[in-house]
């Protein structure tokens, strides 16, 4: 169903908002939290939370594609 699909995706987006937020707060827990170091985290972070989701997300975007098209 399409309907199912675009709810799956718009599903993917939040967890890249949660993974953002929780790779972050990974390393503030372990203590790894310095001006140095803390702006790789950040982009690190960023990076994992938008390709773990797209990974995710590949599945159902190709099936929709192929059914449909």
């Amino acid at each position: 169903e399409w309907w199912f699909s675009i709810l799956y995706l718009i599903a993917m987006v939040f967890l890249g908002f949660h993974l953002v937020h929780g790779f972050e707060s990974a390393f503030q827990t372990l203590g790894i939290r310095h001006k140095k170091y803390t702006p790789f985290i950040q982009k690190l972070g960023l990076l994992f939370a938008i390709v773990v989701p797209i990974g995710f997300a590949a599945m159902p975007i190709s099936i929709f594609i192929n059914h449909f098209f």
